[in-house]
């Protein structure tokens, strides 16, 4: 039989990139490299799996180097992303050189850049481009063939999927191996509860924000009964937080009430998060959500300006932002608002605008991001042919901590930078909003990353960047 390790790649940074997503954690906190657990429960059927998550255990680069080498593994499968992978690339050449394995790659750089990858590195094996795909299977165990979701190397052919659009858009998981992975050095700001669990019910989004790389992706939920067999398994193992990692939890509203009601019937006593939109939740949605356990939303307002969510194809209104918010608080449901700030079109005003309408808001908590202009976007597109990305690296796909990649002829690089780091002093400092938080504290937790992760964020405010 063979033997898999799953690895989570050492970093410089604490790095978050499962999801088709990559970034460097705005505090301290880690969670699970979902690509990973999912695929733990994907193979686990036919393989042995060890797992190494290397950011979470904060194994540096020749530690982990190392404790691969005295593995007994035929196939390493890897999660890297945009935001490190000029490191990920010269760690995964010392492993070749090391120990003659299998290298199979998946994260978000491989969505739209995968074939060229493949070419430049050929110490690489094969890439993944849908991690709840149970065709891995089939490509360990043939080693070639027709994929629709893998791209490999055939000594020196590039095998490209051919694009297939599935009329079933339901799909099931097999259980993570949760057991196999280091549950307790995962963490998460607005959880209410420590160890947690993250659960996927649906995958990408099926909306089409201009700056977002999941407007090109197709859009599948998972069968609810099979999100409560998983849901069955973490409460068995006594976790009492769930985060659902959806990119848009409701976007098909029968499957969120049907899980809802199943949580309700089992008795689960989760308390969970969820990220969502203003224009996809609803009074009776919202209610349901609240009594099986939801305690906060995440909601991408993006900005406080109307010509702005026109123009990159948000689809509702900041009426509809003030509605869902109010909703929400008379509902007893915390929230969190992501911004961006420095979308092209946007000035100085604008973005005061975007903090002044984060106020009134009155979230529990928000995010100011700087927009980054990620591989496969049209955010990127227009930037490159407008002259404006002056950061041309992979790293630039990062919207926490990253200085501005783009400059517009609104606003320098320096400025932006200037406004995202008065934004976060000037929402986060108002002794109303402390006072506030101090008394909606429900857990030591809570607590805990109340004091650790926003000090951290705040402290990244006074950076001056470059």
């Amino acid at each position: 039989m063979k033997k898999i390790l799953l690895l989570n790649l050492p970093g410089d940074e604490i790095y978050l990139r499962d999801y088709y997503c990559s970034f460097i954690s705005e505090g301290d906190f880690v969670w699970h490299p979902v690509d990973l657990t999912v695929l733990s429960g994907i193979l686990s059927s036919d393989y042995q799996i060890k797992v190494i998550d290397a950011i979470a255990d904060r194994i540096k680069f020749d530690e982990c180097c190392k404790k691969i080498s005295s593995m007994d593994i035929d196939t390493i499968i890897f999660l890297s992303g945009a935001v490190s992978w000029e490191k990920d690339k010269e760690f995964l050449k010392k492993i070749k050189r090391v120990k003659q394995i299998k290298l199979i790659g998946t994260g978000d750089l491989f969505l739209f850049q995968g074939e060229k990858i493949l070419r430049e590195n050929k110490f690489l094996d094969a890439l993944i481009l849908d991690f709840t795909d149970s065709e891995i299977l089939k490509f360990l165990s043939a080693g070639k063939g027709l994929f629709k979701n893998i791209i490999y190397r055939d000594r020196e052919q590039i095998v490209i999927p051919k694009k297939i659009t599935k009329k079933n858009k339901i799909f099931s998981l097999p259980l993570p191996r949760l057991d196999l992975f280091p549950m307790a050095k995962y963490d998460f700001p607005i959880a209410r509860h420590f160890p947690f669990a993250t659960v996927v019910a649906s995958l990408h989004c099926p909306y089409h924000c201009r700056f977002c790389i999941y407007n090109s992706l197709e859009f599948k939920w998972r069968d609810a009964d099979n999100v409560i067999e998983e849901l069955k398994y973490i409460y068995s193992l006594g976790i009492k937080e769930v985060r659902f990692r959806d990119n848009t939890f409701g976007a098909n509203r029968n499957q969120a009430l049907d899980i809802c009601r199943k949580m309700l019937l089992n008795n689960f006593n989760f308390s969970w998060s969820c990220s969502s939109r203003v224009d996809v939740l609803d009074e009776e949605l919202l209610e349901i959500m609240k009594k099986s356990g939801c305690h906060i939303i995440q909601l991408g307002v993006e900005s406080g300006n109307q010509g702005t969510l026109d123009c990159y194809n948000k689809q509702f209104t900041l009426n509809q932002v003030r509605k869902m918010f109010s909703l929400c608080q008379k509902l007893g449901i915390r929230t969190m608002a992501h911004f961006i700030l420095g979308l092209p079109g946007e000035d100085e005003e604008a973005i005061l605008n975007t903090l002044k309408f984060a106020v009134e808001l009155n979230c529990d908590f928000v995010t100011f991001n700087i927009a980054a202009p990620r591989i496969g976007t049209d955010l990127r597109k227009n930037a490159i042919s407008k002259g404006w990305l002056i950061d041309n690296t992979l790293k630039c796909s990062d919207s926490s901590r990253t200085y501005p990649a783009i400059e517009t002829e609104e606003l320098s690089r320096k400025k932006l930078w200037e406004l995202r780091n008065k934004a976060i002093r000037r929402f986060y400092l108002r002794p109303s909003y402390i006072i506030k938080r101090i008394f909606s504290l429900k857990s030591l937790y809570e607590l805990k990353m109340d004091i650790r992760e926003g000090l951290l964020y705040l402290i990244s405010s006074f950076k001056r960047g470059l």
